[in-house]
């Protein structure tokens, strides 16, 4: 057994990582540890492809010794797959990676469905004074967060490029200043201890930073979301928990209220809205990325297909879930999901300024 750890480590995996639909192609080519698991792989891919790691992932895999499908990733026992999800931080990738059976698919945000080909293109032995992983090249940015998928990428290239698009403003603007989809350096990639990462918890913390006990008055807590802008500012964010970065998103998007130290209160009428506002994000955000439930995921997607911006699409979710979430914590009962599913499908193929009007005076009857 020590001979055969020695040997792996002594091998040097690599992998051509190559995203599917989009051309074109945007990719990029790493060499890693032959003792490394899934799951620092799969931190080694979010660092070359330039992802946060704000999402759920797995690895589609043949296992060489029963010749069936296997999914590698984060196992859900709250919300199972259909098909078994196997820890990646259980097992090496040479137990799967072979020549013979050189490849994989790599999903990653289940909400855009990000897919990936992973293709084992060599193994060789470790190189004296060379530091694993490294990234031996690629072409092309890989696209931002949430903006829908292949689908809503597309979409969005075909707006940049058009100044005289109705939502060309919209669009630059929700998109970073620095963002050129063109730009690849493999100089600026520093990867990630996948050990650490896993420590911190993953993909959500649930000993969450943002508690109304940890920040005394609101001076405080506004001090902590300007913390927060500037990581985001210096393109920093995985150096934040997952935690972190998810309100740190929701932040982000409501950049226009934190310009000034006290300019949420011109939305917000206290700091616990303020707070219950970028839970809602974090709650619809979560239920888009692990379809759960799923009528949430259909509604995402017919929105995306509308052509809704992503942050609206959670705005108008979180107008249907909210009121039951409160009316439920109000009872004491338990949450009406068979309600909540029955307003998605309801809702689904309608236009969004229809959505919002029939919310409104779905839950305006019950306070009347």
């Amino acid at each position: 057994m020590g001979c055969e750890m020695g040997q792996k480590k002594e091998e040097i995996y690599q992998f051509k990582i190559t995203l599917k639909g989009i051309r074109p192609p945007i990719w990029r080519r790493i060499q890693v540890p032959g003792d490394y698991t899934f799951w620092d792989l799969h931190v080694a891919i979010q660092d070359v492809m330039g992802w946060y790691d704000m999402h759920l992932h797995a690895f589609e895999i043949i296992n060489p010794k029963t010749k069936k499908m296997e999914e590698i990733g984060i196992p859900d026992d709250e919300y199972p797959s259909t098909i078994p999800v196997i820890a990646g931080w259980d097992l090496e990738i040479t137990r799967y990676f072979t020549m013979e059976n050189s490849k994989a698919m790599y999903v990653y945000d289940f909400g855009d469905d990000w897919c990936h080909n992973v293709k084992l293109e060599k193994i060789l032995p470790r190189e004296d004074d060379v530091v694993y992983p490294r990234c031996l090249g690629g072409r092309r940015a890989a696209p931002p967060e949430d903006c829908g998928g292949s689908y809503g990428y597309l979409e969005m290239m075909e707006i940049i490029n058009d100044p005289e698009h109705e939502e060309y403003e919209d669009m630059r603007e929700w998109l970073d200043e620095s963002f050129d989809p063109e730009h690849f350096d493999k100089k600026e990639i520093e990867f990630s201890d996948p050990q650490k990462r896993l420590d911190e918890g993953y993909p959500w913390n649930d000993d969450s930073l943002i508690d109304g006990d940890d920040y005394g008055d609101d001076s405080t807590f506004v001090g902590y979301v300007e913390e927060l802008r500037e990581y985001i500012k210096a393109g920093k964010m995985d150096l934040l928990d997952p935690e972190e970065q998810r309100f740190a998103r929701a932040f982000s998007e409501h950049e226009e209220l934190f310009t000034r130290s006290d300019d949420y209160h011109d939305t917000f009428r206290s700091m616990e809205e303020l707070i219950l506002h970028a839970m809602m994000h974090s709650i619809v955000e979560t239920e888009i990325k692990t379809r759960n439930p799923v009528e949430v995921f259909h509604f995402h997607k017919a929105m995306t297909k509308q052509k809704v911006p992503p942050h609206m699409i959670v705005h108008i979710i979180g107008s249907i879930v909210m009121p039951l979430m409160v009316n439920s914590m109000n009872n004491e009962e338990p949450f009406d999901l068979e309600r909540y599913t029955s307003l998605l499908n309801t809702f689904t193929f309608k236009k969004p300024e229809e959505v919002l009007k029939l919310i409104t005076e779905e839950f305006y009857k019950e306070l009347h």
